[in-house]
């Protein structure tokens, strides 16, 4: 019984191959050729800056801080009056938001907001605190002490790593209200700044000196929420 074995080579036109369709769509050698989306610039502002667990008085001669894109972006940010046994000192946060503009925060009124559904601070007997997993939502904060007379003691600031800037009291009256630090949101990270300006006034008259001038009020010393 004779063999036979299939010779796929033996045809002459074995290795041409019939040209392949080009698939519907973009060629895969083609770019988009929309406006290409141009990346941020980040400057440095050569401010101090503190480490993890440190401590920074902030006085005078050194008023500012620039805390690191993680210290700004994680966890909350505290704000809480030291002080003698039997003083007492109410905190308000000032606040201007991308989604909601200017507003206030008061410890004896609303004691938390913008939005008390998803509040960005909560203001109490134990201060403030600001929640930084939210800071892209921020432009600008003030923290502004709200009494007849500032009893002394000290303002401690705390991020969530444990960073800690202290900023001393005076004991003198005031007309009611004083701001104790700024805090601006520059590219992506808090500059804090202690405001150690003598200046005193009606909450209203503090809130328009630092520039906040779009509040409405019931009187100088109460917002209208």
């Amino acid at each position: 019984m004779t063999s036979s074995s299939l010779d796929l080579g033996s045809s002459s036109d074995s290795n041409s191959e019939p040209p392949r369709a080009t698939p519907p769509g973009r060629p895969a050698h083609a770019r988009p050729t929309g406006p290409r989306r141009a990346r941020q610039q980040y400057y440095d502002l050569a401010l101090p800056t503190i480490a993890e667990h440190n401590r920074r008085v902030l006085d005078e001669s050194h008023r500012v801080i620039h805390l690191t894109r993680m210290q700004s972006a994680a966890g909350k940010l505290t704000v809480t009056p030291a002080l003698g046994v039997g003083e007492h000192l109410d905190l308000a946060c000032v606040l201007q938001t991308v989604q909601h503009g200017e507003s206030i925060v008061l410890g004896t009124l609303n004691r938390q907001g913008p939005d008390p559904r998803r509040p960005l601070v909560r203001c109490g007997g134990q201060g403030v605190e600001v929640d930084l997993r939210r800071i892209h939502s921020f432009v600008r904060f003030l923290i502004v002490g709200v009494t007849p007379r500032l009893p002394g003691g000290t303002l401690v600031v705390t991020t969530y790593g444990g960073s800690r800037m202290e900023i001393a009291l005076p004991t003198t009256r005031t007309l009611g209200a004083q701001a104790l630090l700024t805090a601006y949101v520059v590219q992506g990270r808090l500059v804090l700044r202690a405001e150690l300006d003598p200046f005193s006034g009606t909450l209203q008259q503090v809130c328009g000196a630092y520039g906040y001038t779009e509040l409405t009020w019931r009187d100088p010393s109460t917002p209208l929420i």
